[in-house]
């Protein structure tokens, strides 16, 4: 992993479990949003990406 913030996608599976064993709803709230973190970064790279093969569309 080039990049240390992939390491919170294993808070995925933390998440679901958490939510499957009825923690608290702030526990599954902040490990849910804390595993959003990567994947908003995944899909930014991705439209810089498309963007650069796509063009800007202006």
């Amino acid at each position: 992993m080039r990049n240390p913030l992939n390491l919170l996608l294993l808070l995925i599976p933390l998440a679901l479990l958490a939510r499957w064993l009825h923690w608290p709803p702030l526990v599954v709230f902040a490990a849910s949003g804390l595993a959003i973190v990567p994947l908003a970064k995944w899909m930014g790279t991705a439209t810089e990406e498309l963007a650069v093969h796509v063009g800007s569309g202006r």
